[in-house]
């Protein structure tokens, strides 16, 4: 039906998101060792760049009607949102804080100082993280039957409990499966 449709859908668009960040990584790392730290910047604008000019040639906006008379602030701030979606969108919410608390710059950071990792490690430590979260995503629109609501609150909380755990382990071999484990069911 329409749900396990969208959850395809859903899943393979993050998983092919989280693939092409991982080759972003790949590519960032293969212009450092080049060129310099600056480079993966240049490159980056430069493809916003075309990113920018192929929107522009290939996407027309949709016509807009004309607003008939003033809208408030309320109005102009508000979300429309009602229902499940309300409580998706919170929920989505806080999962984006929990990536910015456990991910970003905290992650390479984290197994620099705590391991020692060279840059290069960490680098490919990452590829091989967005790889492990894309590659599930694309799968997950397949799944049928049983309660999925009961399997993503699970892979929830073993989620939490991989992350949580990572930083009491004191060897780099064991610490680095245990993280990931996040990846594969979060």
């Amino acid at each position: 039906g329409l749900g396990k449709n969208f959850l395809n859908t859903y899943g393979k668009n993050r998983g092919i998101e989280w693939i092409f960040q991982a080759a972003g990584i790949f590519l960032a790392g293969m212009i450092v060792v080049r060129f310099s730290l600056s480079a993966p910047f240049f490159v980056s604008a430069i493809i916003l760049f075309l990113a920018t000019a192929l929107f522009w040639c290939f996407f027309q906006a949709a016509p807009v009607k004309e607003a008939v008379g003033r809208r408030s602030v309320k109005e102009i701030f508000s979300f429309d949102l009602t229902g499940k979606l309300r409580y998706l969108t919170i929920i989505y919410f806080i999962l984006n804080v929990n990536t910015g608390l456990s991910h970003g710059p905290i992650m390479p950071i984290f197994f620099k100082d705590r391991f020692g990792m060279s840059l290069a490690l960490i680098a490919s430590l990452m590829v091989v993280h967005r790889l492990s979260c894309g590659l599930p995503m694309l799968l997950a629109g397949r799944m049928h039957g049983g309660n999925l609501k009961s399997v993503y609150l699970v892979s929830l909380f073993i989620s939490g409990v991989s992350l949580a755990l990572t930083p009491f382990i004191p060897r780099v071999s064991v610490a680095i499966p245990v993280w990931h484990v996040h990846d594969l069911l979060g």
